[in-house]
C-alpha cells in the first residue's frame, strides 16, 4: 500500500499471465483439491482438472471453506480458516489541490491512537509518482470504521481532515 509502481500494481498479474499464456485459466472456480504422493490435483466447477507440483490458495478462508480437500485438512488449519474473521478496515483518499505537508516537511504518514478522536488510525503519502494527484490515504480499522458509518460522507469526512489538520498543526488539511 505504500509501495508505489509506475503503471499501477495490476500490471505486475497482467505481466506474469502473459508469460504464463493459456495456462491461466479465468472463471474456472475450484472446487476440489486433492494431494497425490507426487503432485497436487484441482478441480474446477466445470470438471476440468489440473495437475502441479504446489497450490497457492490466494483468497480468502471463507472462499477456501468452500473446497473439498483429500486429504482433508488437518484439523488446526480447518480449525484457522473457520474462525478466522475477515478484516474490517476502511482505506480512506483525502485529495488536496497541493501536497502542502511535503512543503512543511512531512512525510504524509501519521500515527494516530486508538484513543485519538481522528478515525484514521495510520496515513501516507499516496501522491502519483509525477507529483499529481496530491493525497493522503488514511487506514481506519474495525470499530472506529464502524462507528462511522451511523455518519453521513461529510460528517465522515470533516472528522477525518479535522485529524490531519491537528497532527500536522496546519488548516491546509481542511481544504
Amino acid at each position: 500500500q505504500e509501495r508505489k509502481l509506475k503503471g499501477g500494481m495490476m500490471q505486475v498479474s497482467l505481466k506474469m499471465a502473459e508469460s504464463l499464456g493459456d495456462r491461466v485459466k479465468l472463471r474456472s472456480p475450484v472446487m476440489a483439491v486433492a494431494q497425490g504422493t507426487d503432485h497436487v490435483a484441482v478441480t474446477t466447477q466445470n470438471g476440468q482438472r489440473y495437475k502441479g507440483s504446489h497450490v497457492i490458495m490466494a483468497m480468502s478462508p471463507t472462499i477456501q471453506m468452500k473446497m473439498h480437500y483429500s486429504p482433508p485438512l488437518p484439523p488446526l488449519r480447518n480449525q484457522l480458516l473457520q474462525r478466522m474473521p475477515l478484516g474490517s478496515v476502511w482505506k480512506c483518499l483525502v485529495y488536496y489541490k497541493e501536497p502542502f505537508w511535503r512543503k512543511k516537511g512531512y512525510s504524509g504518514s501519521m500515527l494516530f491512537t486508538m484513543a485519538e478522536d481522528c478515525p484514521a488510525v495510520y496515513t501516507i503519502d499516496d501522491t502519483k509518482p509525477d507529483g499529481s494527484y496530491p493525497a493522503i490515504i488514511g487506514f481506519l480499522p474495525a470499530n472506529k470504521a464502524r462507528t462511522l458509518l451511523k455518519l453521513k460522507p461529510e460528517q465522515r469526512k470533516q472528522l477525518i481532515i479535522k485529524g490531519y489538520a491537528e497532527a500536522m498543526k496546519t488548516e491546509e488539511a481542511l481544504h
